[in-house]
């Protein structure tokens, strides 16, 4: 993905507010930037608040708390269209150290019994959020720059020596309230740790079922592939009161396809064949590619002489239909060898049994179906 394409997509997550369908090597960043604008949006709602408390409490003694909270305001509406622009590191980098200036100024001139020397903290913790692991430097950095930040203030800026003084009852009730606020980020980051995890967990699950299915999974005819198919018949055979039944289906003078028309057009008739065979069966039935030009189907629970009208339909059904490929038509037509499994006969003996009757079909002329072996010949 280009780094247009990458803003764009950044654009629109800024816009509705979650990550967007992006690549997966783009994906710590659309959430980087999903974190970023949130966190924007509530840093810029307290620092409005506390404006308009400072602005109705003693503007004239509060002028420069007053004028450096807008400042940091400005910085907050900054981040967020810097991020909206799709410069996530910028947006992240004005939103996170921002705020570690501000609270220093202003805890000199209200002292750190106001607490707002607390939120440092929490910029160390946001920082592993609203930065991705390509920017680690830049990560470890704002932690330390805050942890620097809360010792220098707490160490250096004592209650007596102040520049504003506020009563004490103002100044505990502000540290109360900035004690449950940053304690509230912090709850809120942990949250977010939490999902971003959930989130990991449920994608490498999609990944690993994924990967499941393309083991198990004919990458021609987009049907289950030979692996699959003797997991589904080891599974019937572990229920031997339940009888199975077990077809191979072969397609007749498939060689001369390939010989007329090339490897490519037999290709095309594969895929086909095997969308045939998908739309014929029951819900409860599998179809799989066995190898070369033969087809398996598997039907659970069913007893032979309850298939006989399906397997026919499944022949019709390929013999009536014309393949296209470059303008040329193609007709193909299938044998069936059908065999139940009962009694504690295994899936091999079911299968030899197929087979068998598969060749007797072979020998009849083919494009027939044999599921017994009295049928006349």
């Amino acid at each position: 993905m280009s780094l247009t394409s990458l803003r764009a997509s950044l654009r629109e997550t800024w816009r509705r507010g979650s990550p967007g369908v992006v690549e997966p090597a783009e994906r710590d960043s659309v959430v980087a930037a999903a974190v970023t604008r949130r966190y924007v949006i509530l840093a810029l709602g307290m620092t409005l608040a506390y404006e308009a408390f400072y602005l109705l409490y003693d503007p004239l003694r509060l002028a420069p708390v007053l004028i450096l909270n807008g400042l940091i305001g400005a910085a907050y509406s900054s981040a967020f269209l810097i991020g909206r622009s799709g410069h996530q590191r910028a947006a992240s980098l004005v939103a996170l150290l921002g705020p570690l200036v501000q609270i220093t100024i202003v805890s000199s001139g209200l002292s750190r019994r106001a607490g707002f020397h607390l939120f440092d903290l929490t910029a160390g913790v946001l920082a592993f959020l609203m930065l991705t692991d390509e920017q680690r430097v830049e990560r470890w950095c704002v932690v330390i720059l805050s942890i620097v930040a809360f010792g220098f203030v707490h160490l250096n800026y004592p209650i007596e020596r102040v520049s504003v003084r506020l009563p004490l009852d103002v100044l505990d009730r502000m540290f109360v309230v900035n004690g449950v606020c940053s304690m509230a980020l912090l709850y809120t980051a942990a949250a977010l740790f939490h999902q971003q995890l959930k989130g990991q967990r449920d994608l490498l699950s999609v990944q690993a079922d994924h990967m499941a299915s393309l083991a198990q999974t004919d990458v021609l005819a987009q049907v289950p592939n030979r692996r699959r198919l003797m997991d589904v018949l080891a599974r019937n055979a572990n229920l031997p009161q339940v009888p199975y039944t077990v077809a191979l289906v072969d397609l007749d003078h498939f060689k001369r396809v390939n010989d007329t028309h090339g490897h490519a057009a037999g290709d095309v008739v594969l895929a086909k064949v095997a969308a045939i065979l998908m739309t014929s069966i029951r819900t409860s039935d599998v179809v799989g590619r066995w190898g070369g030009e033969e087809f398996i189907l598997v039907m659970p629970a069913t007893p032979l002489h309850r298939v006989g009208d399906l397997l026919e339909r499944v022949r019709a059904k390929v013999a009536a239909e014309t393949i296209e490929y470059d303008d040329v038509r193609i007709r193909v037509t299938v044998s069936i060898g059908a065999a139940d499994a009962r009694g504690g006969m295994t899936y091999q003996d079911a299968m030899r049994i197929a087979d068998d009757r598969l060749y007797v079909a072979k020998r009849r002329g083919r494009n027939r179906v044999v599921s017994s072996d009295d049928e006349p010949t």
